[in-house]
C-alpha cells in the first residue's frame, strides 16, 4: 500500500461521505443519497448497539474505501464495505481498512464479526479472506408457504411455551442440542449461550408464545424457536435442535410441523429458515416437508484469534 494512504476512523463530519462510499463505491447513481440518509438513520437509531467505521484515504478529501462493523445483539457484529474494486487480487487499501475496522470492535467486546456473501461473489470472498476471515459454513435459505398442517398426535411428545419455563432452563436445552450437531458446529466454541439468545431474540420479532422446549415422555428433548419475520407475512424458524438421545424419533418433524401450524393460525405466508448445507439430516427433513431453497449465503467469520482451530 503506498505510504501516502492513511487507515483511520471517519470523522464524524465527514460520516456521510463515508457512508456514500459504502452504498456505492466509485458507481454512484440517483438513488444513493436516499440509501445514505436511511443507513444513517438506521446507525443512529440503534439504541446501546454501536458502530465502527474506518476508511482509507490517498491524502486529504480524497477516501478510496470504507468499512464498518456494525454491532448486533448477542455481541456480535456484522461487516459492512465499500465494493471491492475490480481486477484479480483485493485492494491492500480494502483488505487494511476491513481489518482496521474489524480489529476495533474485537478490541471493544464483541466475541466475532461476521460477513454473510454471495456465493457467486469472488470479489468480495478474495477480500474478506485476504482480511483474515475463515469459512463458517454455506448457509441454504428455505421456505415453506403454509396451509393447515396437520400436526402429529403423539401423547409422548408435548411442548412448553417461553412462559412456562426459566431463561436458565432454555440455555440448558439449546447447550444440549449443540452436542454433536452439524449446524454450525464451530460457533458453539467461540459464543455463550445468553449471548445466542439475545440473537435468536433480534432475528425480526420475538414471539415468545411461539418459542417452545419440546418434551419426550416427560424429558426435554429439544427446542424450537419461531419468530415474526421483519420483511413479510411470514414466520421464521431461528432455530430448531434437539439432544443427541432424542435424535432420529421423528422429534424434528413434529416441530417443524407445529411451527408451520402456528404460523397458519397467525396468518402469516410462509415460514423460513436457514440450515447449514453441511446438516444433510436437518436438510432431509426441510425437503420432505415441502420447504424449498431460495438462495444461498456463505457464512465467514472473525475471531480475535484469527487462526481459530474451531474454523474449518
Amino acid at each position: 500500500m503506498p505510504s501516502a494512504v492513511t487507515i483511520e476512523p471517519v470523522p464524524p463530519p465527514r460520516i456521510d461521505e463515508a457512508l456514500l462510499l459504502l452504498v456505492g463505491g466509485d458507481e454512484i447513481d440517483f438513488s444513493a443519497p436516499v440509501r445514505v440518509e436511511a443507513l444513517r438513520d438506521y446507525l443512529q437509531d440503534r439504541g446501546d448497539l454501536r458502530y465502527w467505521l474506518w476508511w482509507a484515504q490517498a491524502g486529504p478529501g480524497r477516501p478510496l474505501a470504507a468499512a464498518g462493523v456494525i454491532e448486533s445483539a448477542g455481541n456480535l457484529g456484522i461487516l459492512v464495505h465499500s465494493p471491492p474494486p475490480a481486477g484479480p487480487d483485493p485492494s491492500t487499501a480494502m483488505v487494511s481498512v476491513i481489518q482496521a475496522a474489524c480489529g476495533q470492535a474485537l478490541k471493544d467486546g464483541l466475541a466475532f464479526v461476521q460477513a454473510l456473501v454471495d456465493p457467486r461473489a469472488g470479489d468480495s470472498i478474495s477480500l474478506i479472506v485476504a482480511a483474515g476471515f475463515g469459512r463458517l459454513a454455506e448457509l441454504v435459505h428455505m421456505e415453506l408457504l403454509t396451509t393447515n398442517v396437520h400436526e402429529p398426535r403423539d401423547p409422548r411428545i408435548t411442548c412448553r411455551r417461553y412462559e412456562d419455563f426459566a431463561p436458565a432452563e432454555l440455555a440448558d436445552v439449546i447447550g444440549r442440542t449443540y452436542e454433536q450437531s452439524l449446524d454450525c458446529p464451530a460457533l458453539s466454541r467461540i459464543r455463550r449461550i445468553d449471548d445466542v439468545i439475545a440473537s435468536h431474540k433480534a432475528s425480526g420479532l420475538f414471539r415468545p408464545e411461539s418459542w417452545w422446549i419440546v418434551q419426550y415422555d416427560g424429558q426435554n428433548a429439544g427446542c424450537v424457536l419461531m419468530n415474526e419475520s421483519l420483511s413479510a407475512k411470514a414466520g421464521e424458524i431461528v432455530y430448531l435442535g434437539l439432544l443427541r438421545p432424542c435424535r432420529g424419533k421423528g422429534l424434528g418433524k413434529a416441530m417443524v410441523r407445529r411451527a408451520a401450524a402456528e404460523a397458519f393460525r397467525r396468518g402469516w405466508s410462509k415460514i423460513t429458515l436457514a440450515v447449514d448445507s453441511r446438516n444433510i439430516y436437518a436438510k432431509r427433513l426441510y425437503d420432505a416437508e415441502g420447504f424449498k431453497v431460495t438462495h444461498r449465503a456463505l457464512a465467514y467469520i472473525l475471531c480475535e484469534n484469527r487462526h481459530n482451530p474451531a474454523l474449518p
